[in-house]
């Protein structure tokens, strides 16, 4: 269903020319019973937007629905996630990001209320799109607002100005010394974006139990320079379906796989991949979903170009397409051949 109504969004976001016929079909399957046995708020988020967008009669209802879902905090309106269906705060603030979207659109003075309190809360792409639309249907005068930034390490401090002058560009400073605790008081009048980014370095990502993983990378024995390499997944959790997967494959230096085989690949496999990308030494084939205990394959041949030293392994990465750090990973090497 989330791909469904990310379709029929980008339809009516774009004023894409698309026969109502379509649009209808859309709809409909917006509104058929769900596979999974319970929806969660994500999903219902998503649906409650297309279908105001739609102008389906039912949408208030959705809308409804969802604010059921809702955690009130009095000045904080939000949505948690199950932890089978995600629980990561970019996620969670997608959510209240699209729920936001569907207020807003479907009327602006009815839900003034929850829509305040949500945007305490969004700092997401999606849910910077919610922010404009919060302030175009809400603007209240000019933007004039100081944002103070304190931390405790080296007494840092420093207030950032917003205007209508420079409400377009990006203001930025860097803390140096860490751990430190950040604080931010906020005064005037609009509405701002506050971002905090922390780099660092992970040695290793933990597998999600989302998925399983096994490579198997084999020599040709006649061709030195020809592999081949078989990749399958299946999907773990109990609700029945995954979302749309990725299946992402960074090969080991040297190695590329033949165009002709990739459009093989996607041919034999059209029920359940939609399409790939290739780019650099980068390959992804996205997929619509996996089914619950159903193991998926690809194959396909692999060629080395060029010949490197010390080459560094590759990588098979599967991962939830929306929400990526679902994921399981593997490193693979090709075995070495003799009299090559």
């Amino acid at each position: 269903m989330p791909l469904t109504a990310y379709v029929l969004i980008a339809i009516y976001e774009s004023g894409l020319d698309v026969d109502n016929g379509t649009r209808s079909d859309l709809v409909q399957c917006l509104l058929s019973p769900s596979k999974r046995t319970k929806i969660d708020p994500y999903a219902l988020a998503l649906k409650a937007y297309a279908l105001v967008l739609a102008e389906y009669p039912g949408a208030e209802e959705v809308v409804q629905e969802l604010l059921r879902m809702a955690t009130d905090l009095g000045l904080i309106l939000f949505w948690k996630l199950e932890e089978a269906v995600g629980s990561h705060h970019a996620r969670t603030v997608e959510t209240a990001g699209y729920a936001l979207l569907a207020m807003v659109a479907l009327n602006p003075k009815k839900y003034a209320g929850e829509a305040k309190k949500i945007v305490q809360f969004v700092d997401t792409v999606v849910a910077l799109q919610a922010l404009a639309l919060y302030e175009q249907v809400f603007y209240e005068g000019s933007l004039d607002v100081v944002v103070t930034v304190t931390a405790t390490a080296e007494d840092f401090a420093h207030a950032f100005k917003v205007t209508e002058a420079n409400k377009l560009l990006q203001q930025r400073e860097t803390l140096r010394v860490f751990p430190t605790s950040v604080s931010y008081t906020v005064e005037g009048r609009g509405c701002v974006v506050i971002q905090t980014v922390l780099r660092y370095n992970v040695p290793e990502a933990i597998p999600s139990n989302a998925f399983s993983l096994r490579i198997n990378a084999t020599n040709n024995a006649k061709k030195c320079a020809l592999k081949h390499m078989e990749i399958c997944s299946a999907y773990l959790l109990p609700d029945g379906a995954s979302n749309m997967v990725g299946i992402e494959i960074r090969f080991v230096s040297g190695f590329a796989p033949p165009r002709d085989e990739l459009e093989r690949v996607v041919r034999e496999n059209g029920e359940v991949l939609k399409r790939y990308e290739f780019k650099g030494n980068r390959l992804t084939f996205y997929a619509s979903e996996f089914v619950t205990g159903k193991e998926f394959c690809v194959d396909f041949d692999v060629v080395r170009e060029v010949e490197v030293k010390d080459a560094k392994p590759g990588i098979v990465n599967v991962y939830d397409y929306y929400e990526p750090e679902v994921a399981v990973n593997k490193e693979f090497e090709f075995p070495p051949t003799e009299g090559c």
